[in-house]
């Protein structure tokens, strides 16, 4: 029997096309993960250094250049061009993980928040400030 997409309704055979592109997208980001993992073993940083580095570049939002001066008071020196690649294939790694997380995200309910001012009287100035924040959640799920 030919295989044939003549058959198919339209949602169908959109369908058949996102999974086919998923799975060759999943294809290139396995091979893209593995490259990525073999120039990281290559290389001198151990998986905690390069956790570290991405740790204080990101969530303490140190620049490079006072990472780098933080190396050199212990003694270690890295080329500014060393470490930024570091970073760069360290995020190229968990780019799977981001996307993952995104999809897993987009596919569930979700949780809106809005803080509003709300303007009140202050009895002792006689003057109306902004004191309190009014929150407001809304959870939105797929029927």
């Amino acid at each position: 029997m030919e295989n044939s997409t003549d058959d198919l309704s339209p949602n169908e055979l959109i369908a058949q096309l996102q999974a086919s592109l998923e799975a060759k997208d999943a294809e290139l980001r396995l091979a893209e993960k593995t490259a990525n993992e073999a120039y990281l073993k290559a290389g001198i940083p151990d998986i905690s250094v390069l956790a570290s580095i991405l740790v204080s570049k990101y969530y303490y939002h140190l620049p490079l250049d006072r990472i780098l001066k933080q190396f050199a008071q212990e003694g270690v020196r890295i080329n500014p061009s060393t470490i930024g690649g570091w970073v760069q294939h360290s995020l190229d790694c968990l780019e799977i993980l981001y996307d993952h997380l995104k999809m897993q995200i987009q596919n569930e309910g979700y949780l809106q928040a809005d803080e509003s001012p709300i303007r009140v009287l202050d009895k002792d100035k006689m003057d109306i400030s902004i004191q309190e924040l009014h929150t407001l959640y809304r959870q939105n799920f797929k029927a």
